[in-house]
């Protein structure tokens, strides 16, 4: 699966700057998604709420998420 890193699909969802509250918020809802579904089910979460926020610009998303959720 070529999905972007979290790092990034977190920026790109969520935009913050380090040391402020919201950055220490996102990173726990990410530590509780990752937690809830584990790790590469909440990889492919994330990916699915940035194609969702950005479809135009990360419309070539589309067809590494079909298939990751294919695989299920």
């Amino acid at each position: 699966m070529k999905l972007p890193d979290k790092d990034l699909l977190l920026n790109e969802i969520v935009p913050t700057y380090k040391g402020d509250k919201s950055s220490f918020q996102r990173q726990e809802i990410i530590n509780l998604i990752e937690d809830y579904f584990g790790e590469h089910d909440a990889h492919i979460i994330l990916a699915i709420a940035l194609y969702f926020k950005r479809p135009q610009k990360f419309s070539w998303l589309y067809p590494h998420l079909k298939k990751a959720l294919e695989e299920v």
